[in-house]
């Protein structure tokens, strides 16, 4: 139906796991940064990527960890 909202997707990263990895919430807010206009969107720097590059490990090292158990 129009305007009806749809069913959200589930959450990948639920609030346990930012209990568990307290800079997860920091980690995020950094790559959105780093990814946005300030960042690799508005530069051609190397190093601004290598840096978005290593917070996306880091998102995706805990993202993994948290599927094993």
């Amino acid at each position: 139906m129009a305007g009806q909202p749809t069913s959200p997707q589930p959450r990948a990263i639920k609030p346990p796991h930012f209990e568990k990895y307290p800079q997860l919430n920091q980690l995020f807010n950094e790559a959105t940064k780093l990814a946005g206009a300030a960042g690799t969107k508005g530069t051609v720097d190397v190093a601004k990527a290598d840096e978005l590059l290593g917070k996306i490990e880091e998102i995706g090292k805990i993202f993994w960890e948290t599927k094993q158990g």
